[in-house]
């Protein structure tokens, strides 16, 4: 079931992550200087890896019965997601 959510949510979680490396900082007050070189170098960069590895984890995905990702790009995925907070 994690691996079918993975492959599912790869995508939409690219979008996610991005807009909230590049604003997530200003919602809690925490925006310094540092929040515009997030918003401006690193999101757009993280955005394109990830969709990268969204789309090919769920074209993938799309390729096997049950639709499901990986073990080794689902846990990729997972850490990429969750080291971003």
């Amino acid at each position: 079931a994690f691996r079918t959510l993975v492959a599912a949510a790869s995508v939409p979680m690219a979008v996610l992550v991005a807009l909230w490396v590049a604003g997530g900082r200003v919602l809690f007050g925490v925006s310094g200087q540092l929040t515009m070189l997030l918003a401006l170098t690193l999101a757009p960069v993280l955005l394109v890896l990830l969709l990268l590895a969204g789309v090919r984890t769920t074209a993938t995905a799309a390729h096997y019965r049950p639709f499901a990702a990986s073990a080794r790009s689902s846990a990729v995925l997972a850490c990429a997601w969750l080291a971003s907070l």
